[in-house]
């Protein structure tokens, strides 16, 4: 993204500039480290969004999420999944809490 502003900065005097030459410079504004997940993982179970997380034992727990931004086909997790937890990828409406799956693939 480019935008342009006029802005003032303050150089040593060794730098080699002198006022009314062009320059060009970036600011770092802002970055985060955050969990995305997929939006077809995402179901609605009793008016709240959320995921199936799977534990240890193949067994799926519904687990409500607070989102964040939207990223094309991902969206920012902020509240209920940490990264690295296994979650199911595309949910069925007939799962319910408890189910065991069969996990498919492995990390």
């Amino acid at each position: 993204m480019t935008r342009k502003y006029k802005v003032k900065i303050s150089l040593p005097k060794q730098s080699g500039t002198y006022p009314g030459m062009f320059g060009r410079t970036y600011f770092k504004v802002g970055s985060k480290i955050t969990t995305l997940v997929q939006q077809s993982s995402l179901i609605q179970l009793g008016g709240l969004q959320g995921v199936f997380v799977v534990n240890g034992h193949n067994e799926i727990h519904f687990r409500w999420l607070r989102l964040g931004n939207v990223f094309e086909n991902k969206v920012e997790v902020l509240v209920g999944v940490k990264a690295g937890e296994k979650i199911v990828s595309s949910p069925d409406k007939l799962m319910r809490e408890g189910d065991l799956i069969q996990v498919n693939g492995s990390e």
